[in-house]
């Protein structure tokens, strides 16, 4: 026979009903009555209830015997609880449940005992005004430890795999208006260091150690019908291969146009001479998932671009390339770190109306660019300020170059100087950053 088993019903539930999902709402609104049911009430909610796996009650359990009471109730006062999760070393329960505005909670849940809501929180209602005057009373439990502001908690567990032997224990934590995943070091039942190991990538749902010892976190990405899992993987130190070797082209080719390319001071420079034409230099090696840096300076009027899994047609007398390209805009208008599709849909992703990115280039000066292609996700950083988060399906190999664009104006010239190009092009996606501006999808797999 199993063990009993808990579950948690928050102080009201209400089920609305649309096509094929259901929502739960269980938070009261800023005005009406503070809902107060102790243990002998006759509605379950509120409350933490323990039952075997077939239904049956436990007849150990704190109020069997109370009269009024539900025989299944474990512990009461609760808001809303959402996450359960036992300790492997002590076989306590843990549990997080959502204040108001404010006062998450993570607990200790043990029988009998009364966890004061609504009458004892750290939080306030939702108008702004204060639920109560009292964080503490008598024969009312205190939390572990409350989020202020909220995180609002959603699932939890105790990692107990090996992949990651220093968090061997810790609680995860999970939070979806905060869209992080906590990991929570607890010595003696005392939070002494909280860390967040994944932020901004979607609602947080749920989180779980797996048997494989890696943690597998469930999100909401996207939209609310969206949903993702992850899996979290101990990775190495990133294995970066430099691209140019400071002392000449090797690995390169130049296509189209009679702009001049060379290398001095191990650097690569490029000046835009060609009247008509543009000019590309090009990796003779084509890539899928990688992770590019480099240096970059513009000098001159002449805007520029990094190829992202360009399209290099040989047969293609006039050996232009096509397809991705990361502007470098010395403009006004300011949208470097936007994709532009050459030749093909034009502007997929521009930086009009975000400010922050616009501001992260610097005019005539050297640029530090990070720029991921995982599958179809692409994300740019220009001097560590994140321009772009993009979903598009269209192209899945191709070069990396450098356009130089015609000097179509007599001196319209510009010079393009290149420094520290280095790629991640193996497991990639282990080293992928985290990105705090939302993804646009311009096209993803059906």
């Amino acid at each position: 026979m199993l063990p009993p088993i808990c579950i948690s019903l928050p102080p009201a539930i209400s089920v609305h009903a649309s096509s094929s999902r259901t929502a739960t709402s269980s938070s009261p609104s800023a005005s009406a009555p503070r809902p107060r049911w102790p243990r002998t009430s006759p509605n379950p909610n509120g409350k933490i209830h323990r039952l075997f796996d077939d239904g049956r009650v436990p007849t150990d359990n704190p109020f069997y015997n109370t009269p009024g009471a539900y025989k299944s109730i474990w512990s009461y006062g609760h808001r809303n609880p959402q996450g359960l999760a036992l300790d492997p070393r002590t076989g306590e329960l843990w549990e997080t449940e959502h204040g108001p505005r404010g006062g998450d909670e993570l607990n200790i849940i043990q029988p009998g005992r009364n966890y004061g809501w609504p009458v004892i929180t750290y939080g306030m209602n939702y108008n702004g005004k204060p639920l109560t005057d009292q964080t503490q009373m008598e024969g009312m439990e205190q939390p572990i430890h409350y989020w202020l502001p909220s995180i609002a908690t959603a699932g939890i567990d105790f990692y107990e795999g090996d992949a990651f032997p220093k968090w061997k224990y810790d609680l995860l934590a999970t939070g979806m208006s905060a869209q992080e995943l906590q990991r929570i070091t607890i010595v003696n039942n005392k939070v002494t260091h909280i860390e967040t190991i994944l932020k901004n990538q979607g609602r947080v749902r749920d989180v779980a150690s797996g048997p494989d010892g890696l943690i597998y976190v469930a999100l909401n990405t996207r939209s609310p019908d969206h949903g993702e899992l992850y899996r979290i993987v101990p990775v190495s130190e990133p294995k970066w291969t430099t691209l140019f070797n400071g002392q000449n082209l090797d690995g390169w080719r130049i296509r189209d146009g009679d702009s001049t390319v060379l290398v001095d001071d191990g650097m690569i420079v490029a000046v835009s001479q060609d009247p008509v034409r543009e000019s590309y230099l090009v990796t003779e090696k084509t890539y899928g998932d990688f992770i590019l840096e480099l240096d970059m300076k513009v000098i001159g009027k002449m805007s520029s671009g990094i190829m992202i899994r360009g399209i290099d047609d040989p047969i293609k007398p006039d050996g232009i390339i096509t397809g991705y390209q990361m502007e470098v805009d010395q403009s006004p208008r300011q949208w470097t770190g936007g994709i532009y599709e050459e030749r093909a849909r034009k502007w997929l992703y521009s930086l009009e109306g975000k400010t922050e990115a616009r501001k992260a280039y610097k005019p005539s000066q050297w640029n530090h660019y990070r720029i991921e292609a995982i599958g179809d996700h692409f994300r740019i950083w220009v001097n560590g300020i994140p321009t772009l988060n993009m979903v598009d399906s269209k192209t899945a190999e191709g070069v990396i170059g450098i356009q130089i664009h015609p000097a179509r104006k007599p001196g319209a010239s510009s010079i393009l100087y290149l420094r520290n190009i280095r790629i991640i092009d193996h497991n990639a996606g282990d080293h992928i950053n985290g990105i705090a501006i939302p993804e646009l999808v311009i096209d993803s797999p059906k």
